[in-house]
């Protein structure tokens, strides 16, 4: 039987890995619950189940020749990967090691261990916990779920009323029933991307993150390579990723990471490290771009077991610019649409998830960010470049929308 790429995923971000897997001529086989995910149209064979469901999965491929199981840009399905490796005797990273990727509780606790900064936090599962843990940390706070991704359920916390009146939602986007409550660190947010193979660490390079001016929602508007940092701060945040992907040890996998870090006095706090690319085409678009290596290319030759030159790989980096960005429509319906097409002409534009904007839409309220429109995701030859782009592509794209008072609104773009 043909050999198989099982991927767990079918939905936009996981399109390009699809898209990489399909261009080697395999066997596709791709898995996500029913709905009008893009991936499904261009699989061999579609699997309808929960991608966190591994024995259903294994169940559902019994008879297929599987020679690798990869995911991207998303952590549900990171344990889930790691399990059908297992079972499969293929290579993999241990269940253990990728559920503690995918648990902010556990990834906190090994950091304090190994001296890497986070943010002071405690975890509660009830409002009794919360009542009887509140004089641990100042106000205000941030309440999150410990697993779960999209910026579902985070609230900015400025009272014990607040903890309470928020806490139902946030701890129901928590499989484990968990939230964590954290200490406000201000500064500004950096990503850090790397790669691991057998522990050695791989630096793609880090980006700044900007966001949007919302209150209490924290929702990135622009992820942009490089970032405008101090070598310092760089090299401390690196030190933090080789430190704590060394302690873990595992055996394969894109890294994602998210950084605060005041520029003043020089410190940093880990806010989230992941066992997976950086979402929104940071790891599929973004890093390639950036770097001008196709990290795709070493995370499917890893899966299939082959052993990957660390040192070639880092000399092969050539930092240019890339990044994307996002923008938000007000609630209402949109009235007039203008620049996609000169848009998506525009060479330094690789991709403009801009299409779906047309007359007649009605917009929600933004309250995560999966809701953010876009991206649209850009390379230049360096930042001052890239940044240049980006104003010309703000002043271009025009789009209308007649909101619920009857006013007539634009883009926000921060």
């Amino acid at each position: 039987m043909k050999e198989s790429v099982l991927i767990l995923g079918a939905a936009a971000l996981q399109v390009p890995l699809i898209n990489y897997v399909k261009a080697k001529g395999y066997r596709l086989l791709v898995v996500s619950i029913p709905g009008d995910y893009p991936g499904f149209a261009l699989a061999d064979r579609c699997i309808y189940c929960d991608i966190r469901d591994g024995d259903k999965i294994l169940a559902e491929i019994e008879g297929e020749n599987v020679i690798s199981v990869l995911t991207d840009e998303t952590d549900m399905s990171v344990p889930t990967v790691a399990y059908i490796a297992n079972k499969l005797g293929l290579v993999g990273n241990t269940l253990e090691t990728a559920v503690i990727y995918a648990n902010k509780f556990m990834m906190r606790e090994i950091c304090q261990e190994i001296g890497i900064s986070v943010p002071k936090f405690y975890r509660a599962s009830s409002i009794e916990e919360i009542e009887n843990k509140e004089t641990l940390l100042n106000y205000p706070v941030i309440m999150k779920p410990e697993d779960n991704q999209g910026s579902r359920g985070i609230y900015y916390i400025n009272s014990l009323n607040e903890a309470i009146s928020n806490f139902s939602d946030s701890v129901g986007y928590s499989r484990t029933g968990y939230v964590i409550v954290e200490e406000l660190f201000r500064g500004k947010e950096v990503v850090v991307e790397g790669f691991v193979f057998n522990g050695v660490y791989v630096n793609w390079g880090i980006a700044e993150r900007k966001y949007f001016a919302l209150d209490k929602i924290f929702i990135p508007s622009q992820t942009i390579f490089p970032a405008v940092i101090s070598e310092k701060i760089s090299n401390l945040l690196i030190d933090a990723e080789i430190r704590l992907h060394s302690e873990l040890k595992p055996s394969f996998g894109m890294i994602h990471s998210e950084y605060l870090i005041n520029e003043t006095t020089g410190e940093y706090i880990l806010v989230e490290t992941a066992l997976r690319g950086g979402g929104v085409y940071i790891s599929s678009h973004l890093v390639p771009y950036y770097t001008g290596y196709n990290n795709y290319d070493l995370l499917f030759d890893c899966s299939l077991g082959k052993v990957a030159n660390v040192d070639s790989i880092r000399k092969s980096i050539i930092p240019s610019s890339s990044g994307y960005v996002c923008f938000y429509l007000p609630e209402g319906e949109i009235i007039s649409v203008s620049g996609v097409v000169q848009i998506k002409n525009m060479p330094c534009v690789k991709v403009a998830d801009i299409d779906n904007l047309v007359i007649g839409t009605r917009i929600e309220k933004m309250t995560n960010k999966t809701q953010r429109l876009g991206p649209i995701v850009l390379k230049a030859e360096n930042r001052d470049m890239l940044e240049k782009y980006i104003e010309e592509i703000q002043s271009v794209l025009k789009i209308e929308v007649r909101t619920l008072d009857g006013s007539i609104q634009g883009i926000h773009w921060n």
